[in-house]
Formats: C-alpha cells, sequence, structure tokens
C-alpha cells in the first residue's frame, strides 16, 4: 500500500483524480518575521517600475515576456528587472520589499513559495500558477485564464471589495505573451491606482499570513 501527502489543494487534487487516492495536505511554512512589508523600502512607481524575477524559474519564458514587454513599449516608465538568484532568505526578502511586481515563472510547482514570499513583502504578484499556487492565487484579471481544479473561497474573499476580484495576475503556464500582459495590468495598478494596490497587497498579505 502506498499513502500520499499533498503540499497543496491543487496537488491533491490532481493525485485524487490521477491515482484515485485521498492525500492530506501539509503546507510549507513561511517565515513572517523575515518576509514582511516595509513600503519606505519601496519607491514610487512613478519613478521607474521595479519587477522581480527569478532566473532559475523557467528563464526562456522569463526572457521572452521581458522582450515582449519591451517590443510592446506599453508603459509609461522605465522598467527595472531585478534577478533573485543566489541569495540568502534576508537578500531575497529586501529585494522583493523594494520592487512592484513580482513575475512569477515556475511551473509545475507543488505550492510555490516564491509568490507567496513576494505577496508578504507587499509585491503585486503576476505569472505562472503552475498548478500548485492555485491553493492561494485567485485570478485578477477580467476574463482571466483559470485551471480545472477546484477554487473554493479563500478567508481574504470575503473583504467586501466586490468590485475588485481576486488576488494576482495570472496566466497559463509557458504562454509568454499573456503573462506580458498580466505583468503589465499589474504594472499599471500600481503606476495608477493606489487604492487598488492597496487592497491587493492587504489580500496577498492576508493569503501569505
Amino acid at each position: 500500500a502506498v499513502s500520499f501527502l499533498a503540499v497543496s489543494d491543487p496537488v491533491a487534487w490532481f493525485v485524487k483524480n490521477a491515482l484515485g487516492q485521498d492525500a492530506p495536505v501539509l503546507r510549507p511554512a513561511l517565515d513572517l518575521n523575515l518576509f514582511k512589508t516595509e513600503p519606505a523600502a519601496r519607491p514610487p512607481a512613478s519613478k521607474g517600475l521595479r519587477i522581480a524575477w527569478m532566473p532559475r524559474k523557467n528563464k526562456a519564458s522569463a526572457l521572452q515576456v521581458q522582450q515582449i514587454m519591451a517590443a510592446r513599449e506599453a508603459l509609461p516608465v522605465p522598467v527595472t528587472w531585478v534577478e533573485i538568484q543566489n541569495r540568502t532568505p534576508d537578500e531575497v526578502a529586501q529585494i522583493l520589499r523594494s520592487c512592484h511586481v513580482f513575475m512569477a515563472t515556475g511551473f509545475p510547482e507543488g505550492l510555490a513559495l516564491p509568490p507567496l514570499e513576494a505577496m508578504a513583502c507587499g509585491c503585486l504578484v503576476a505569472g505562472f500558477a503552475g498548478l500548485g499556487a492555485w491553493d492561494y492565487l485567485r485570478q485578477a484579471l477580467p476574463g482571466g485564464y483559470l485551471p480545472l481544479c477546484p477554487l473554493p473561497e479563500l478567508p481574504w474573499q470575503k473583504d467586501g471589495q466586490a468590485d475588485i476580484s481576486g488576488n494576482a495576475f495570472i496566466a497559463a503556464d509557458n504562454d509568454a505573451l499573456g503573462l506580458a500582459l498580466a505583468v503589465e495590468a499589474a504594472a499599471r495598478i500600481a503606476l495608477r491606482d493606489p487604492e487598488t494596490y492597496s487592497v491587493l497587497q492587504q489580500r496577498g498579505q492576508a493569503a501569505a499570513g
């Protein structure tokens, strides 16, 4: 007999549908003493947009997104792509606190901690969910991509902000153009809509908590 543990609800759903076996969920822990927001560390987006990304997570897709965005020239401010690579956890947290958007390019994922760490640090998240990150991500793009796995209501979805749905801007895995558009959508909120930016930051921190 074989038994299973899953790190997220979507993975448990996958195991159940692929193998017919139940898999209790045991999620990884997030150090909220380290990954936390410090508003003073983040410069105004109007002076230039800072987007964090991890080259070790499907680098080819990430670079294609950057090339698409450079070709589109859709954002009115310069964009700085901030690599997170070969850094200590403390350095990762400092970088995330200094950025406006985190571009998540990991797939497949059992849970995906980097987007959750980014949310805890106050970044807006745009990216691939890799299946597992649907455990805490909900689509904020109107008409945007949704997975086959069930998406139960999460506690932060009851915050009363009915005109703003979701907490992240999600593209289908490996859809470079879709991700470029998702990053641009997050960037426009960071640049032009401080009220929505604040709501999304609060939702991200609630998801991380």
